[in-house]
């Protein structure tokens, strides 16, 4: 058996933040593939389709007792497994047979043609788009044909084509010669492939919304910001979210950060900044393309409103009520303010806890477990960009 390979492969170009080449990822994934259709197209028989027949697929020129046949062999792989995936490595492998009346070499080439219709014809045959490859094949004995088509095959992906559909002839100017036919095993397209991350979902983590040019959502100096990302050969991919003002584009900065959450570090813009954002994720091979763009305008004024705070199991009337350690229920009132829309207290611990309401300028209920007998209860504004106004101090009596 003699073979021919071939090592030249077209690249693609990529456009991303980063990217590694050269290793594989432990998430990149093998596909051995057989042609979903085969066929081949006679001139002598030019309105006959030849739709996946049994063995091998006949190229080139053959004379018999019924005459001389002219012939081309055609291959589709399916490609939909491979959507949202990048290839790094397609490997097409066949063997061909050169006819008992071969005298020289038979210059053979690989195209990549358009779609296979469903009754290819010699008359009605897939177009002709890229050669890629032409390699002479002995007369003697059994030929291997190995070659590299991963950057078809991933432009091919890139494009969204279901199907790749490759050619096999014999070169033109010695096609119609008789002692050129070739008898040529359907091909097998061995495929290395990793699904390429996606981003979703950019926003604010306090309510997921992105904002506009038009309408910045307001954030103070540490937003935090968060989206969805996934990789469909499982695992977590790592996250770059970028950041600019508006009116400098060129003062890029980024940030490494989970995708559920991560705070950007605005600290030294002047209020009333705006700020652009997206994220990108990275799987170890593969960056995805860019989230959408969001918008911040930086806000650094607190609310002035103070809480209202009232409790009926703990009012502030000089006697004590409930039970230290027992939980008692307080009313959060925003007085109306609809700049405000949650609030921050502390608990019998001291711990800081938040609530947000349902509508801007609303009340809350909470509860609170006093831990003495004349305990503080502390409660300040939030307002949408995250700022803190002033404290309420609620004091009140406890029973022992």
């Amino acid at each position: 058996m003699k073979s021919i390979s071939s090592v030249a492969a077209v690249s693609i170009g990529l456009t991303a933040a980063a990217v590694v080449m050269g290793a594989q990822p432990a998430s990149a994934a093998q596909a051995s593939m057989l042609p979903a259709t085969s066929a081949y197209t006679e001139a002598q028989q030019p309105r006959t389709a030849f739709v996946d027949p049994p063995g091998d697929l006949p190229a080139g020129t053959t004379v018999d007792a019924s005459g001389t046949h002219t012939r081309r062999a055609y291959f589709a792989f399916d490609l939909t497994g491979f959507q949202g995936n990048s290839v790094s490595v397609a490997a097409l492998s066949t063997t061909m047979t050169a006819e008992a009346a071969c005298t020289v070499p038979v210059p053979v080439q690989l195209w990549r043609t358009g779609k296979l219709g469903r009754t290819p014809t010699w008359r009605n045959a897939p177009a002709e788009l890229e050669l890629l490859g032409e390699w002479a094949v002995g007369c003697d004995g059994w030929w291997s044909l190995s070659t590299s088509i991963a950057g078809t095959l991933a432009a091919a992906v890139g494009r969204g084509d279901r199907t790749l559909t490759l050619e096999l002839r014999v070169a033109q100017a010695a096609e119609a010669t008789a002692g050129t036919g070739l008898l040529v095993t359907k091909p097998q397209l061995l495929v290395t492939h990793n699904a390429i991350p996606v981003v979703r979902n950019p926003g604010l983590v306090r309510d997921g919304r992105c904002g506009t040019t038009e309408r910045p959502r307001p954030a103070n100096r540490t937003a935090g910001v968060a989206v969805t990302a996934t990789d469909a050969d499982g695992g977590t991919p790592a996250v770059t979210f970028t950041w600019w003002p508006l009116a400098a584009p060129e003062q890029r900065h980024d940030q490494r950060g989970p995708a559920g959450g991560t705070y950007l570090d605005l600290n030294g813009l002047a209020e009333g900044t705006v700020i652009a954002w997206a994220a990108q994720a990275y799987d170890g091979t593969d960056t995805s393309a860019w989230s959408k763009t969001c918008y911040l305008v930086i806000d650094l004024t607190p609310p002035a409103t103070l809480p209202l705070v009232s409790s009926a199991d703990f009012p502030q009337d000089g006697e004590p009520h409930g039970q230290v350690g027992v939980a008692g229920t307080f009313t959060l009132d925003a007085r109306g303010d609809r700049d405000v829309i949650g609030f921050v207290y502390l608990n019998g611990g001291g711990d800081r806890r938040y609530v947000y309401l349902e509508q801007p300028g609303g009340t809350a209920t909470i509860t609170y477990t006093p831990l003495d007998s004349f305990p503080t209860f502390e409660a300040g504004a939030i307002d949408l960009a995250g700022n803190e106004g002033e404290r309420t101090v609620y004091e009140f009596m406890v029973n022992y």
